[in-house]
């Protein structure tokens, strides 16, 4: 157990998950409705970045069927981590409907609910930092969609899929983490990107159930690899790359999502 001064309050037992790096500049205490107390620590790192000498290239399409499919065709399973703890959660929330307003157990039956919310969100974004650092250490170059997030949240149809799946968050992760360490990443118009063939460039229209891309040129693949796969070769485009090779009868590879999380997981 280490141990946290403030001032006017005196030296303060904490839990460090990693070594503070740098110059520590502000610290921020936070307060859950789980009732637990969390410091924030900000420090400042005269750190130099280096360019990735990373020379592998990437393509990633956010999915609602899978989180992520990639083109390298790698398929990472959604965690539908909100969808596993909805029964508890329901439990929670109609033992805490039968409290008493105002009432101490009332109280405490919130803090439970409070809790099981807490460790949702916990667990998603344990899977999404270790998702996103799996990419930026095995990647130089990655292409993203650049989503109107928001814009799709308003369909009620798509809405707790992508809400839960946290799109917006794994972007961020992402972003800063290839930052950081050099590697190259930029964000596509999505236009068309499902609709093209990646192979003959023609146009395939599908409706949103229809889950094969199939083309008159012979190209047969998922939807959303085939998305990829345009993401990549746009994204390599605006870069001034080479366009990516396409293997259009390879064997996709699929990672669940209870090996990403495991520490030190690579999605190979």
């Amino acid at each position: 157990m280490d141990l946290l001064h403030l001032s006017k309050i005196g030296n303060i037992k904490i839990r460090i998950h990693r070594a503070v790096k740098g110059k520590i500049k502000q610290i921020t205490i936070k307060h859950c409705s789980s009732k637990k107390w969390y410091a924030c620590i900000t420090a400042e790192v005269k750190e130099k970045i280096t360019k990735s000498s990373n020379s592998k290239k990437v393509g990633i399409d956010l999915g609602l069927i899978d989180f992520i499919y990639d083109s390298d065709g790698n398929k990472i399973k959604h965690p539908k981590i909100l969808d596993k703890s909805l029964k508890k959660l329901a439990k929670e929330q109609r033992r805490l409907s039968r409290k008493k307003k105002k009432s101490k157990n009332r109280k405490k039956q919130r803090i439970k609910v409070a809790r099981v919310y807490e460790r949702t969100v916990n667990q998603r974004n344990d899977f999404l930092h270790k998702l996103s650092r799996c990419y930026v250490k095995g990647y130089g170059f990655i292409a993203l969609e650049k989503l109107n997030i928001k814009g799709m949240v308003k369909n009620r149809y798509l809405s707790k899929s992508i809400v839960d799946a946290s799109w917006s968050k794994f972007i961020q992760l992402i972003q800063y983490k290839a930052e950081n360490a050099g590697v190259d990443i930029i964000k596509i118009d999505p236009k068309n990107t499902t609709i093209n063939c990646s192979n003959c460039k023609s146009k395939v229209y599908k409706k949103l159930y229809n889950r094969i891309h199939k083309c008159k040129c012979g190209l047969e693949i998922d939807r959303d690899y085939n998305s990829a796969i345009n993401i990549l070769n746009i994204g390599q485009g605006l870069s001034k790359f080479t366009p990516v090779k396409i293997e259009p009868l390879r064997e996709l590879t699929e990672v669940s999502a209870s090996s990403v999380v495991e520490a030190g997981s690579s999605l190979r």
